[in-house]
């Protein structure tokens, strides 16, 4: 009983601090990983599955189509410093703002895409979004307009210089760049989360009607919502465009959209930070399965399921919570 207590005042003090243990986790974090590349990895599909779980965790609106945010905030970034036919290259100073052109194309995407989407509810919602994702999939397959590198996709995309550094990338540096980006964006939307518009967000998820007859426009907080939770997919598809130094079409594939719902399933969509622990494990059970067997997919799907009908649909982090406080008081 005394050791559970501990660990009730522990887990008491990150929930009282919670950015501040989140940022030394990840100073520590790919120090104790197979390495600062894994650790990347997990950093920019944590941000993606923060950025889906605006919308699903918060808003209770599931989309089976986010890789078309994540993939157009990629192919953004990597349309601005590439040079298609029609786009003629920056110069190399400018490249930071790749960032925020990939922030942009993803974030108008979504504003659309969202305004046509949530004219629908529930399964009919879900199933538009996935529509959506294989529409703008095959668009970008066909490449009708030389912007996109068709199936070969965007190759060689350079890290552009910081503060003037030319060559300042190093596993080590490239992953606090993002630890950093990361860290910022998770600020933002712990405030949007804590704020009277995440409240509302809330009332929606637990009873719409009821937040429909206080008066509030539901439509618009939906579109908002779903506006928001794409422009964070976005970042992390435009982050993963220079990790990789390529952006291929595999991005905007609706299969991504499910590995996103899986993460945010594995670590705990209810929870906050549940989707960033969902990441961590993810990636670790992908590299790790796949490293054993080439049928890596199917072991992932089994051992999944095995955690979320063990945990009763809870993920890793409301698992932990549960086990931590049950039989408080």
């Amino acid at each position: 009983m005394a050791q559970r207590e501990k660990l009730r005042n522990i887990f008491g003090w990150i929930n009282q601090h919670p950015m501040y243990t989140l940022a030394a986790i990840l100073i520590i974090m790919p120090w104790v990983m197979p390495s600062f590349t894994v650790s990347t990895d997990m950093l920019i599909f944590g941000l993606f599955a923060m950025g889906f779980n605006i919308l699903l965790g918060q808003t209770g609106m599931l989309s089976f189509g986010h890789s078309v945010f994540f993939g157009l905030g990629a192919y953004g970034t990597a349309m601005f410093l590439m040079k298609p036919q029609a786009v003629p290259r920056v110069p190399a100073s400018w490249g930071m703002l790749g960032i925020l052109t990939g922030l942009a194309l993803a974030t108008a995407a979504a504003l659309g895409i969202g305004a046509l989407s949530i004219r629908r509810k529930g399964t009919y919602f879900s199933l538009i979004t996935v529509a959506f994702n294989m529409m703008v999939y095959f668009i970008f397959i066909q490449n009708p307009l030389d912007l996109t590198g068709g199936g070969d996709g965007i190759i060689g995309i350079p890290t552009p210089p910081l503060f003037f550094l030319e060559k300042w990338r190093t596993p080590e540096t490239w992953y606090y760049f993002c630890m950093v980006i990361t860290l910022a964006a998770v600020a933002i939307l712990r405030i949007i989360q804590t704020s009277p518009f995440g409240e509302v967000l809330k009332g929606i998820r637990e009873n719409e009607e009821r937040v429909m007859l206080l008066g509030y426009d539901v439509a618009r907080y939906k579109l908002i919502s779903f506006t928001l939770s794409g422009l964070f997919s976005g970042l992390a598809g435009s982050l993963l465009a220079f990790h990789l130094n390529f952006v291929g079409y595999d991005t905007l594939y609706w299969m991504v959209s499910g590995e996103v719902l899986i993460v945010c399933l594995l670590g705990g969509f209810r929870t906050f930070f549940g989707p960033l622990v969902g990441a961590v494990a993810y990636i670790l059970l992908k590299d790790g399965l796949s490293a054993i067997t080439e049928n890596w997919m199917i072991f992932m799907g089994v051992v999944v399921m095995a955690i979320i009908l063990a945990f009763r649909g809870s993920g890793i982090l409301e698992m932990a919570e549960k086990l931590i406080y049950r039989g408080r008081g």
